[in-house]
């Protein structure tokens, strides 16, 4: 992996570092700095720094999730919440394919806000895409995502 500064008619490299197998999933800014990223089959968010990419912390979603088995995450990251207090939201699977999940993660704490199963067979359903949160008629927000198979999910109070 390696980041590079936009000099207009140039670029930069600033770092490049290494990571154990492929990126699935492009990395989301920390409001509070640095970079999260995950690789493919592996339970870990790495929590990077922008400036060096060295690895300031790291978490094991696999340990969140309710699941019995290896859970890793699969979609787009999205950030919510305050500076202060951020959220990570993402989706997992299992790589045994028996669970799927839509997972809300403390970064400040690393623990889990709220999970959501989407499946009991991840053969069923998985999530894909952004997880935007909008707001509904009477002004509760809500986490939306899509599936794919059953299609859209909004989510309140999860």
């Amino acid at each position: 992996m390696f980041a590079v500064q936009d000099n207009g008619s140039t670029a930069t490299l600033l770092w490049t570092t290494q990571v154990p197998t492929g990126l699935q999933a492009a990395a989301v800014v920390d409001p509070r700095g640095g970079l999260w990223i995950y690789t493919i089959l592996l339970p870990w968010l790495y929590h990077l720094n922008a400036q060096t990419g060295s690895i300031m912390e790291t978490i094991n979603v696999s340990k969140l999730v309710a699941g019995q088995y290896l859970d890793v995450p699969s979609s787009a990251l999205s950030i919510t919440g305050s500076p202060t207090s951020p959220v990570l939201i993402l989706g997992t699977e299992s790589l045994n394919l028996l669970a799927s999940y839509v997972i809300a993660i403390d970064l400040v704490t690393h623990s889990l806000v709220w999970e959501f199963n989407l499946a009991p067979s991840l053969i069923s359903d998985f999530s894909a895409g952004q997880f935007p949160i909008v707001l509904t008629t009477a002004g509760e927000p809500a986490v939306v995502f899509s599936t794919y198979n059953e299609g859209a999910y909004f989510l309140t109070n999860p």
